[in-house]
């Protein structure tokens, strides 16, 4: 935690996020740098799993 670069106020503001949202059951695969969509149930082409994220448990995705 030493070696962390404080992040100055405008390079806050620089930062964008968010795109697309998948649909319930992808995740992402990170393949040479690009994010590729990818059913969680399934393995990534370089045979990693995908990154999925998960409902919380007594939330209701309906």
């Amino acid at each position: 935690m030493k070696n962390l670069k404080k992040i100055k106020r405008t390079e806050l503001k620089a930062i964008i996020g968010g795109g697309e949202p998948l649909p319930d059951g992808w995740g992402v695969c990170y393949i040479k740098g690009e994010q590729v969509p990818t059913p969680c149930d399934q393995l990534c082409p370089n045979k990693m799993q995908p990154t999925c994220a998960w409902m919380d448990p007594g939330t209701n995705n309906q």
